[in-house]
Parts: C-alpha cells; structure tokens; sequence
C-alpha cells in the first residue's frame, strides 16, 4: 500500500493507493456484472414480448375459429330451410321457458363446435410449400459456461498476459523480440479466429479468439511506444499514428463481422491491459482513441450495451491509473482537458442515440448519468489543490455544457405533461440535464461567493429559473427553480447569528434583514404568479417572521406582529383568500406568545405595547364576524388571546388590593361590549371574568386583604353581578333572539 499527500483548502489529505492489480481486478468484475444485468434485462423484456405475443396470436385463432364455426353453421341452416317446406310458428308467453333450453344448446353446439374445429386445426399437417421452424432446444447452462464463457475469459487472461510479458524487463530478449512475439500471438489469435468463424460449430468460439486477437494486437502497439521494455518507436506523433491505425482496423474489422461479443471483449482486454501499464502521455491518448472507436461502433451497429461499458471503462480507468504528475501538465494532455474530451464523446453518442430512437430505449438511458458522475467525480479526483476561483469556473463551464445539452434535448424529445416526474428524469430529456446544470451552476456560486452575496445570487438563479418555467410554460423548470431556491434560506439560517448593520436611509438595517426581505418579497411574487405556490407563502411569511426580530426593538416585536396578523386577515377576507388568513392567525399566536413572554415581564412600554396588542386582536375578532368554521376558532382565538392579554397586564400593573375590583371591571366592560356589538364571546369573557373574581375573592381576598379592601371588592363586585343580573332579566328576549 502506498498513498499520495494531497493539499486541499489548507488541510492534507492522506489518500492511499491500492496495487494496481487489485483495481484492475475490480474493474473487471464491474464490467462483468454490468453485462450479466444487462443480459438479465434484455431476456426479460424478450420473455415479455414473447409471452404478449403468445396471448396476442392465441386471441386472434380463437376468434378465427368461432367466426369459421358461425359460418358453418350458418350455411347448414340455410341448406336445412331452404329443403324443408315452410311452416308458420307462433310463439307464445307462456312457452318462453321451452325455448330457453335449445338456444343453450345452441350456444353449447357453437362451443363444441369451435373446440372440434380447433382440435382438427392443431392436429392437420402444415400445407404444402410451407416450411415449419425445427424447434431448437435450449442451451444447457453448463455449454454455455464452457463454451462461451470459458472462451471469453480465456482471451482476457491471454491477453493480461501478453502485457505483462511486454512489460517485463527480460535480459534475453531486447524490445523487439518482446513485440514480435505480443504481435505474433496477437495475429495468431485473430488468424484462427478469422479461420475458425466459417464453421458453424465453432462460431462462438471463434468470437473471442478474434476480440482477444484484436486486444492483443492494439496494446502491443501501444506497447511500441508506451512501454519502456518494449519501445522501438520513439517518435510520438509515429506511435500515436501507428494507434489510431489500429484502431481503425478495429472499427473495419467489426463493420464486417457486427458482432458485439468480438468488440466488447477487445475493448475490455484493451482498456484491461491500458490499466496495468505505467500512465504517460502516450496511455491517455490511447485510451482516448479506444473510447472514441467504441463509440463509432456502438452508435454504427447500435450496441447500446457496449457504448455504456465504455463509459464505466473510460472513466474507470482514468480513476485507476490516475497519477497527478503526468495529468498535471499543461495542453491537450492535462487532465482536465481529457475529461471534457472524453463527455463530449459519450454525450455526443447520448443525444444521436435519443435523436434516433428518442423514448423508446433501455438501458442506454443511464449513459447519461454514468457519463456526468464520470465527468464530475473524476475532475474532483483530478484537482485537489484547486482554487475557490478555478472550482468556480469549472463548475460555471460545466452548467454551461449541460444547458446547450439540455436545449438540444429539448428539441428532440420535447416534454409530455401526462408523463410522471421519474419516468421524465430518466426519459434522457431535457429534465435531467437542466437539473445537473442548475446543480453545477449553484456548486458554481458557492464557490465564487461568500458572505451575503451568495445568497443574493442563488436567489438570482433560482428565480431565473422559475421565470423561465413560468414563460415557457413548463412545471417541471418552476419546481426546480423552486428548489434552487432553498438554497438560499439554508445559507440565511447558516448566517443567522451574524450581526452586520448597515446605514439605510438614516437607518441602522441588518444585512441578514435585508437579504431575508428580498428573498420573502421574490416569494411573494411567485406566490402570486402561480395558484400552487403554498410553499412560498410559508417561506415568507418564516423570513419576515425571523428578519423583523432581528430589525425591530425587542419591545415592539409583539406590536408589529399583531398589526401583520391584522393586516393578513383584512387581506384575506377582501380576497376571500384562506391562506392570507390562517398565516394571520398563526402570527397572531406568535404575537401572543411574544406578549406574554417578553413584554408583560418588561417594564418598558409594557402598558402601551400589550395594549396594542390587545386592540389589534380585538380588531382582527371583529373583523371575522359571523365567521365559522376554522375561521370562527380563529375569531374564537384571538378574542381569547386579547382577554388574555389584558387580563395580565392588569395584574402586571394593579397587584394588591383592588386587582379583584380591576378584573371586574374588565368583566363588566366585556359584558357591555358584548351587548352593544351583538358579540357573544365578548360575552362569555365577561362572564367568565366574573367566575374568576368570585373565586378570587373567596379564595384570597377574604383572608388577605384588610378590613376595608375587603369590604370594597365585596360591594364593588356584588354590585356588577346584580347589575349583569339585571341586564340578563331585563332584556331577556333580546337576548334570546342573539342567542
């Protein structure tokens, strides 16, 4: 085991590197259980549309009998009437019952007779001139193993082999005794296989031996120049012309066979091979070339299979054979510029792929996101030492690509409203590259970025974003707008706690208040744009709620969220708008919350802020008049949190002796408030106001006050329940008729 020290945002990193045999080791068994998945894909949807096929051809027999049976049938009859002399029958309703039971018959004859007709169909010999199909038995797991497999398996071990003779320095053979013999087993491989392909019997067989010939032949030109122990050709520009020569031949050579085996397993050994060779320069133009010959072959020939294994090969084995040394220089070669190469590749194959067959593909469509988890994953590994700027500018580039790919999709594959959201992300759409580009652009932004500009600019692209949805009338663009979007209330909370002020107008303003406004305001006119934005709403309302705490006077918090909550539910109520009044109702919970906590136990402004507190409910429970429902508990609520409240707030202020007399008093301003205004909870809080002085005044008064305190709540509060009495009786039916 061996590792590298890495340097990233000041902090080192120990990243170890594995033998290079394990890793190739481990690429190989990916690949191999790629392709088994693939092949279990492809036999069931074979077995689907066999068994679909079955029902469908069993279906149209069946009918072609019955219509057969009911033309015979029919001319038997016709024969039968027109020889027999004609009788005249009279049915009557009685005798219904009679002729239920042969016209069963009948039904029972035409079934009968369908199932006779079927038995003489299945059993007569097939007509003369046609041929039938000789029925081919399945394979036996154990042939295909040894037959297949086996051969497969044998080329790609021949071939590692070959690599690493080449690859050995021997003191008896000199470079070109190395390569002649990597070309003459190489040649001998594809000679039998070329040979052997003619016979029927060992047409598989010779499969392999052809790709692992081709596999042999291509690195043992690579060999001519990438190995040292092997090198004859010491010009790059001849060793790099001499490759792409090969592969060439390579691409010729499958355009005659178009067999898929031959170059999935001369691919494999090849980049196999690439992968236990020492990187230089010379193995990543090898290993470019053989990622853009097999994509020509894959979209040629349309081997789906092949050209996503080539994407997981290529990005596999830049992973594996990574070394910063030789990817760090400047030019074509750096690692960063390969990278983009080999994308542009695989996503130049993906759009002709879905140019052709546009949705109706299988499991190509993950070449999408196998090729950008590639792209990105690997420019991390490439790039440990980089800067905020140069990470921007990467990820600003790579949002870039995706948007033109996410245009060009869009135009071949345009967006189907009756599709689910799942089946239109993996469809190969523009969906999937518009949500990677708004992914790269955001990781774009935090990394340009900092303090509050970040979360101003996340803002600017997540609306751009929603804009875009809004005028081109796509859902899909507004929801991921939308999510962009969170962004930026994840980076106010992560900020929450900064305390920078600046100078607005006169005004000491915090910088946080000033962004939350913003990013509430851009809520509310999305709110207002769309009829399914209840999320923005909330998210507003949330900001506003955590901007003017932070902005407005502890004090005054309470009073300016009472007056929001008034305002919200005027709002509501003249746009007959649910959603403004229950957010009205949730900030007047809040306002009351704040009020009891904070400002009844401050004595600064404590009788003028609860006061206005207090108003403000008693407005917002008058406003909501012969309201019911959720809205008649809300009116409920906030004369409940008024009473309460004030209820306090005279016990904040009138301790002692006459807070009995204060509280009915209260009590009896209710009551009165209540008649005038037809209001029956400003009733009942009077009445209930009462009950809580009486108890008071058995409870405490009686035992604690002095002689005269407690004569005078006693006559004072006697007097109130008499003359509430009195109203009660005097205006009795009034009364009656408000209940």
């Amino acid at each position: 085991m061996r590792g590298n020290d890495l340097c990233y945002a000041g902090l080192q990193f120990r990243v170890p590197r594995l033998h290079m045999f394990e890793l190739t080791i481990a690429l190989i068994l990916f690949v191999l259980l790629w392709v088994a998945l693939s092949q279990i894909h492809s036999l069931t949807r074979r077995v689907e549309q066999v068994a679909a096929r079955e029902a469908e051809l069993a279906r149209l027999l069946q009918s072609a009998i019955s219509r057969i049976y009911r033309l015979e049938k029919s001319t038997s009859e016709s024969e039968a009437v027109s020889a027999a002399p004609p009788v005249m029958v009279v049915y009557e309703t009685s005798e219904r019952q009679e002729f239920a039971a042969p016209a069963a018959e009948a039904v029972s004859d035409e079934s009968a007779g369908a199932a006779r007709i079927e038995r003489e169909f299945a059993a007569a010999p097939p007509p003369s001139g046609t041929l039938s199909a000789a029925p081919t038995a399945p394979q036996d797991w154990e042939a295909r193993i040894g037959g297949s497999w086996l051969n497969r398996l044998g080329a790609l071990v021949l071939v590692i082999g070959i690599a690493l003779f080449l690859g050995y320095s021997l003191t008896q053979l000199g470079p070109a005794g190395k390569v002649a013999i990597g070309y003459a087993v190489g040649i001998s491989m594809l000679g039998a296989g070329v040979a052997l392909e003619r016979s029927t019997v060992y047409r598989n067989f010779a499969l392999g031996l052809i790709g692992g010939g081709w596999a042999g032949i291509y690195f043992t030109t690579y060999a001519l120049h990438g190995l040292p122990a092997a090198r004859i050709v010491y010009q790059p520009t001849a060793a790099a012309a001499l490759l792409l020569a090969v592969s060439a031949l390579i691409v010729l050579h499958s355009f005659r066979y178009r067999s898929e085996v031959v170059t999935g397993l001369a691919s494999l050994t090849a980049f196999v091979s690439l992968n236990l060779s020492p990187l230089t320069g010379f193995t990543v133009v090898a290993t470019l070339f053989l990622a853009v010959a097999l994509v020509l072959i894959a979209h040629r020939f349309a081997w789906f299979r092949l050209a996503v294994a080539g994407a997981v090969l290529t990005y596999g084995t830049f992973a594996l054979t990574y070394e910063p040394a030789v990817y760090g220089v400047a030019g074509l070669l750096n690692g960063q510029a390969v990278l983009w190469m080999y994308w542009l590749v695989f996503e130049a194959f993906d759009l002709m792929d879905l140019r052709r067959r546009a949705a109706a593909r299988g499991l190509e469509r993950t070449l999408f996101g196998l090729n950008a988890f590639g792209f990105v994953a690997a420019s991390i590994l490439h790039e440990w030492a980089m800067s905020s700027t140069q990470w921007a500018l990467f990820f600003a580039c790579a949002a870039a690509a995706y948007l033109a790919s996410a245009a060009l999709r869009a135009r071949m594959l345009p967006p189907d409203p009756a599709a689910d959201l799942a089946s239109r992300l993996f469809s190969g759409g523009y969906e999937a590259a518009s949500a990677f580009s708004a992914a790269l652009a955001a990781a774009a932004i935090i990394q340009r970025f900092s303090g509050w500009d970040m979360p101003v600019a996340l803002l600017l692209e997540g609306e751009l974003i929603v804009l875009a949805g809004f005028a081109l009338r796509d859902r899909f663009l507004r929801l991921l707008g939308a999510l962009v979007l969170v962004l930026p209330v994840v980076r106010l909370l992560i900020v929450l706690e900064q305390a920078d002020r600046v100078v607005l107008l006169g005004f000491s303003v915090s910088r946080w208040s000033l962004v939350a406004f913003l990013v509430a305001g851009t809520f509310l006119i999305n709110r207002a744009l769309t009829r399914d934005g209840l999320l923005y709403s909330i998210g507003a309302v949330f900001l506003l709620l955590i901007a003017t705490h932070k902005q407005i006077a502890r004090e005054w918090l309470a009073v300016v969220w009472a007056a929001s909550a008034l305002g919200l539910i005027a709002g509501g109520l003249r746009r007959d708008s649910r959603e403004l009044r229950y957010g009205g109702y949730l900030i007047a919970a809040l306002a009351f919350a704040r009020a009891i906590t904070v400002n009844l136990l401050e004595p600064q402004a404590r009788i003028l802020t609860c006061a206005a507190v207090v108003l403000c409910f008693y407005a917002g429970q008058r406003l909501l008049r012969g309201a019911a429902g959720l809205d008649g508990a809300g009116r409920f609520g906030l004369s409940a949190w008024a009473t309460g409240v004030l209820t306090l707030l005279l016990y904040q202020e009138v301790q002692g002796r006459l807070l009995t007399v204060a509280w009915g008093v209260e009590g009896a301003a209710l009551l009165i408030a209540g008649f005038v205004v037809r209001d029956r909870i400003l009733r009942l809080s009077g009445l209930a106001l009462f009950l809580v002085c009486i108890g008071r005044l058995f409870l405490h008064d009686l035992r604690e006050l002095d002689t005269l305190s407690r004569i005078l709540s006693f006559v004072v509060l006697g007097l109130m329940l008499l003359a509430a009495s009195w109203a009660y009786t005097r205006f009795r039916e009034q009364i009656r008729r408000l209940l």
